[in-house]
């Protein structure tokens, strides 16, 4: 399993338990109390309200994508850290994949490096909030 899938994975089961232990036992509760606290933020057009169709969608869908402002206030409202920390196997498998793709692609070496160095820098400019 890839690790996006994984993330993924993870981050709805995070939402199934949150959702469940606030109370929240059908989509409907949930959209309510989502879109009451949000409602100054949807009425000025800077959140969608949630509906239990997107809810669903996020629940079910493998192919959902999770980089989306209303995902990231679902998240925020029920208090889901979206945050997991990678498995240091992940990691190894990720560095030997970059190895890989330079010994096959001498002449990307560079261009590598350089897209490394700019990622350890972001990495390095985040405080609290990390970077999946």
């Amino acid at each position: 399993m890839s690790s996006a899938k994984k993330y993924r994975n993870e981050i709805v089961r995070r939402i199934k338990v949150a959702k469940d232990s606030k109370g929240f036992n059908t989509y409907e509760k949930l959209c309510i109390a989502f879109n009451k606290q949000y409602k100054q933020e949807i009425d000025n057009g800077l959140v969608k309200p949630l509906n239990k169709d997107f809810v669903f969608r996020v629940l079910t869908t493998e192919t959902f994508s999770l980089n989306n402002l209303r995902f990231a206030k679902l998240c925020e409202f029920l208090a889901v850290e979206t945050h997991i920390q990678h498995q240091p196997s992940d990691i190894s498998h990720a560095a030997l994949l970059v190895d890989e793709l330079v010994k096959q692609h001498p002449e990307l070496s560079q261009q590598i490096d350089s897209v490394i160095e700019s990622i350890a820098n972001l990495s390095k400019g985040v405080s609290h909030h990390e970077i999946y």
